[in-house]
């Protein structure tokens, strides 16, 4: 059948350039739907509308919610490979093969601009100042990897660009034995830059050169009787050796290549990656992508090697995978613009090299199926959980949609209140809201948590009386299902109202509801210590056993609404902290107090900082610079 472009795309058809670059496919709300690579964007779109060309079911269901159409020109096509990843990690869209929440891969960070590094865990690789390993697919292991590291090494783990704490005396991990002390001088620069390059090494995978180089250097220094030199060298020999042979031994000969296995099972699929440095097995990681029905092997893995190495810092000499992929030289030449050197992508037919590929896609099979195996026991249980709730509180229906409110506050001061919502049992964190309160007079629980369900609930009672044929559709209806989506958080009606208290909070929430004509919405309390359900047409608290479905739920819930508002009051908090302190400064203004802020982390290290430090910001001015050391040290 003849695809018919929309009207806005169909004006820029005949306009598109015959050159490389991504095209970007948005709907009527301005969201991108895909985003994809051509070598001539001009011959590309237009194969999209074209009756010729066979097209999955997907595609044609992209197609018919296409509503703009927008494009960047780019030199070449390396240019353009490199754009089109870096936009879908960026926007993730619907119709785009993505890595399961790829946003979020734990990498190990080293702060190397700074005279005594760190090295860290995080998931943000933006600081170009910083060098990161990774994405790893486990945070646990990467947590296991930086303490077996700082055991060995005793590198410091204090935050902020300068070690130590404010007052000049060493931290508990000196004491310990887990820190060298760079905050008291314990150790020279030279010698800390030595153990950071050691772990630069070990990350990288040259495990076995840091051994030989270690040891000559041990050696050397015995013969000339640097004898304390001579014995740092061999503590750090015996600690890599230590790890060294910790390590699995992958291959007779000193490989340093990836290998990738891909397996597919229902609507996703797994990649298996083996990273081999020096015949080495350092690593076993499993990605799983999604949204992969009606695409191949082929198309997969070439979708996950753009993303990944776009994402990763290290680089193999070689890449063996279990089936080809498309754009080969394409992908060969980007790597070498990474790498900085020749990447060889190969098949292998037989070998050692094959047996590898083999064992990573018998590893991708057993990851797959585990996958598989926990989502369904998990919806299982999430299901279990809800019907269990429905018969301990006696409602008429099973709760689709659950909401939880709770206040944080500290002696009356930034108060907030939070709002999560769980749908199906499951986190829905795009409908999650924060009010900051505004009622300055209201100091207690009860006033705050009145303000909160009143904001809340106000625009809701209004759509309630102005549409009430759309909270009659029933939950399982695909027409609900479909305007459900077009809703924001305060658009839909909850299932059942969760309140982190006792009887007290409860009266006040039916209070605000009955005021709103909204008192058939179920509402409930949830207390601590133990946990106790009430509920106002009861006298006493119903109390649950602790291995009861329907309470691992509710305390779930109820404890991501703590957390939740427990965040954005200590940012609130944080901020204001920092924000009035530098607004005492004269010619402090919001810019300066920005880039203090971003450069130094908190108010104590601005406070901490020499008088260089300061001046080395770029836009800050010395006699600025001088008003802020000032301040911060008056004698």
């Amino acid at each position: 059948m003849f695809r018919k472009a929309p009207m806005k795309i169909n004006e820029y058809l005949d306009y598109l350039p015959d050159k490389p670059g991504i095209y970007i496919f948005y709907n009527s709300l301005g969201k991108p739907l895909y985003i994809g690579k051509a070598k001539s964007l001009k011959k590309r779109v237009k194969s999209y509308f074209q009756k010729s060309q066979n097209l999955s079911t997907k595609i044609i269901d992209m197609l018919s919610k296409v509503d703009k159409l927008d494009f960047i020109v780019t030199d070449n096509e390396v240019e353009a490979l490199i754009l089109e990843s870096t936009l879908i990690k960026e926007h993730r869209p619907k119709y785009n093969v993505n890595l399961k929440d790829d946003k979020r891969y734990p990498y190990i960070g080293i702060s190397i601009s700074e005279n005594y590094p760190r090295v860290f865990f995080t998931r943000k690789t933006t600081n170009k100042n910083h060098m990161y390993f990774g994405p790893y697919t486990s945070a646990q292991n990467v947590r296991k990897i930086l303490d077996i590291l700082q055991k060995r090494f005793k590198f410091r783990r204090c935050t902020g660009t300068r070690p130590g704490k404010k007052t000049g005396s060493s931290c508990l991990n000196y004491h310990i034995n887990r820190c060298l002390a760079p905050c008291i001088g314990n150790i020279k620069k030279s010698e800390y830059k030595e153990i950071i390059d050691i772990i630069i090494q070990f990350l990288n995978g040259r495990r076995k050169e840091i051994a030989k180089s270690l040891e000559k250097c041990m050696k050397l220094a015995s013969s000339k009787r640097r004898f304390e030199d001579a014995a740092r060298f061999r503590d750090r020999l015996i600690a890599i050796n230590d790890l060294i042979q910790k390590q699995k031994v992958a291959t007779r000969y000193k490989l340093d290549i990836d290998v990738l296995a891909i397996a597919l099972n229902e609507d996703i699929a797994c990649v298996e990656l083996f990273t081999i440095r020096g015949g080495l097995l350092l690593g076993k990681d499993s990605f799983i992508l999604e949204k992969t029905s009606e695409l191949n092997k082929k198309e997969l893995l070439t979708t996950f090697i753009k993303q990944y190495y776009n994402s990763t810092f290290r680089f193999p000499k070689e890449i063996i995978l279990s089936t080809n992929i498309y754009e080969k030289e394409l992908i060969k030449n980007w790597l070498r613009a990474k790498r900085g050197a020749y990447t060889d992508i190969k098949v292998p037919k037989k070998g050692e090299k094959k047996r590898l590929v083999e064992l990573a896609e018998k590893n991708a099979l057993i990851e797959i199926t585990q996958f598989l195996d926990k989502e369904k026991l998990e919806k299982i249980r999430e299901k279990s959980s809800l019907i269990s709730l429905k018969d301990k509180l006696n409602l008429n229906s099973i709760p689709y949609r659950i909401e939880c409110y709770d206040i944080s506050t500290l002696a009356g001061s930034h108060s907030v209140g939070s709002m999560v919502v769980f749908i199906n049992g499951v986190p829905k964190k795009s409908h999650y809201k924060r009010f900051k309160i505004k009622d300055i007079s209201a100091r207690d629980d009860l006033s705050m948590m009145s303000e909160v369900i009143e904001r809340r609930f106000k625009k809701l009672s209004y759509l309630h009386k102005m549409d009430e044929k759309t909270y009659k559709y029933k939950k399982d209806d695909k027409a609900y299902k479909k305007k459900y989506k077009e809703f924001n958080a305060f658009d839909l009606m909850p299932d059942l109202v969760l309140i982190d208290g006792g009887r007290g909070q409860l009266r006040v929430t039916k209070r605000v509801l009955k005021k709103f004509g909204l008192e058939n919405i179920s509402v409930i309390g949830l207390s601590k210590k133990p946990d106790k359900i009430h509920l106002l047409n009861k006298k006493f608290p119903l109390i649950l056993p602790k291995n009861s479905p329907a309470l691992w739920l509710l305390e779930r819930i109820r404890d991501e609404a703590h957390r939740f508002a427990i965040s954005y009051h200590r940012n609130l908090r944080d901020k204001e902290m920092v924000t009035s302190i530098l607004d005492k400064i004269y010619g402090v203004g919001s810019k300066r107090k920005t880039k203090l802020i971003k450069h130094f982390g908190s108010a104590e290290y601005i406070a901490d900082a020499t008088l260089q430090e300061l001046c080395d910001i770029r836009g800050i001015p010395y006699k600025v610079a001088q008003r802020i050391y000032k301040y911060f040290h008056p004698f």
